[in-house]
């Protein structure tokens, strides 16, 4: 097999366990048995985006699994991500994406978590996608308010709950969330803490209505 076949077969094999780690309900032992094809051939190519894809992708499918063993993997990708000569910052916001959830979940440090998400956040800057941006900051804010163990927990997830149930973007969230942050009236900031559904749907309606 010539390189630029191999190459190509690589790709694909990325792409089927890319798949499998991206859904909302993810197989990551179906995209280990799809890495292990390529184990071998991968280790030709040291130094590609290919290469610190299938680290990233390993590191990812082990995340999924809570399995402790993801985070030599997620090392390695940051090595050769962060090294790559002209960037990779599609990698980079994924990388740090899953090592701020591996951090949560795995090592149970909110704190580390969150730095991780802001590098992912920069990264995102990078690429110029002001959703990708927006989803990001969002979920620096959310473990922000677990790390100061904030009243605005229960609003923030409501918030959350009810834009993703009526299909407003993670822009649209952000900006309603701001907006619910600078309106609160004195009443409301000497203790009644909780804002109902309605009340952040009208929100991001009338975010909306701005945009």
């Amino acid at each position: 097999m010539d390189e630029a076949t191999e190459l190509e077969r690589i790709r694909h094999v990325l792409r089927l366990a890319r798949r499998q780690v991206d859904q909302g309900d993810p197989k990551p032992d179906l995209a280990l048995e799809y890495l292990r094809q390529i184990k071998d051939p991968i280790e030709r190519y040291p130094g590609t985006l290919e290469s610190a894809e299938y680290s990233l992708l390993l590191g990812e499918a082990l995340t999924a699994k809570h399995s402790p063993a993801a985070k030599s993997f997620l090392e390695d990708a940051e090595k050769q991500i962060t090294t790559m000569p002209c960037g990779a910052p599609e990698l980079e916001v994924r990388l740090y994406d899953r090592l701020a959830y591996f951090h949560e979940k795995v090592l149970r440090k909110r704190g580390d978590a969150r730095d991780l998400l802001k590098l992912a956040k920069a990264a995102a800057v990078r690429l110029g996608i002001g959703e990708l941006t927006a989803h990001m900051q969002l979920r620096v804010i959310r473990l922000d308010l677990k790390i100061d163990d904030s009243p605005e927990v229960e609003n923030f997830r409501r918030l959350r709950r009810v834009g993703c149930q009526h299909n407003f973007t993670d822009d649209e969230q952000l900006m309603a969330w701001h907006q619910h942050c600078g309106d609160t009236s004195p009443v409301y900031a000497r203790g009644i803490q909780e804002r109902t559904e309605q009340y952040f749907l009208e929100l991001l309606r009338s975010v909306r209505v701005l945009q």
